[in-house]
């Protein structure tokens, strides 16, 4: 029993790390978009896309009829 318990406490442990990576990561993807932002002296191709993804609903390719 004492394994098991062991054992749940690993994963757990293991997941909070991984939360805490991907936390970082989501930082630091922020910090290089606002510096590729700056950098090309005005908004750049990625976060205009990220803006266009995020505030409107993607176009779905229109079905051409025959």
């Amino acid at each position: 029993m004492a394994r098991k318990k062991t054992d749940i406490q690993n994963v757990r442990s293991e997941l909070i790390k991984v939360k805490q990576r991907q936390a970082q990561d989501q930082v630091e993807r922020k910090i290089l978009i606002g510096r590729l932002d700056r950098i090309s002296d005005g908004e750049s191709p990625i976060l205009r896309e990220q803006r266009r993804w995020n505030s409107v609903a993607p176009l779905l390719p229109q079905q051409v009829s025959i």
